[in-house]
């Protein structure tokens, strides 16, 4: 019996030993698995964030671009809006421009037409003078030019504007 049962002590011992060693190996793969487990969802989750980190990226890029691009045709609008606005006060300055060539013309017409009609005044009182001193003495008529009174031109600087005005008024009203 004591030989059986140094054999069955042994026996268990090696058993023992087989199962222990089974133990400490089975930890150690399921050690090593956990950690090959941690680093393999470390690696997925940190490819996943990347991947979602440059998704964001690319779409931020985008909206940006777009952004800017909408800011370029914004300013495009803005541009031609001012280059009609231009060419609006453009046309408005030649329009004025030509508006003031007809007033000029016209008024260069009036002064003409004035003119003319000032000038037939003066011709007129001259002509109306000169048949006054052709009824004078000749003796008279040279006393009267020696003194100034007479020569048409005193009778030019005596007139004034004034009467030049009254008689334009009453050949325009008559």
């Amino acid at each position: 019996m004591s030989i059986c049962h140094i054999l069955i002590n042994s026996c268990m011992s090696i058993c023992h030993i087989i199962i222990n060693r089974c133990m400490s190996i089975c930890h150690i793969i399921i050690n090593n698995m956990n950690s090959c487990s941690n680093i393999f969802y470390t690696i997925i989750i940190n490819n996943i964030n990347s991947y979602i980190n440059i998704f964001y990226t690319v779409k931020n890029i985008k909206e940006e671009k777009e952004e800017e691009e909408e800011e370029e045709e914004e300013e495009e609008e803005e541009e031609e809006e001012e280059e009609e606005e231009k060419e609006e006060e453009e046309e408005e300055e030649e329009e004025e421009e030509e508006e003031e060539e007809e007033e000029e013309e016209e008024e260069e017409e009036d002064r003409k037409v004035t003119t003319t009609l000032v000038t037939s005044l003066v011709l007129s009182r001259l002509d109306y003078c000169n048949s006054l001193l052709a009824g004078l003495p000749k003796d008279l008529i040279q006393r009267l030019q020696i003194d100034g009174i007479c020569s048409p031109n005193k009778f030019l600087e005596d007139l004034q504007p004034s009467l030049f005005c009254q008689e334009l008024r009453l050949l325009a009203i008559g």
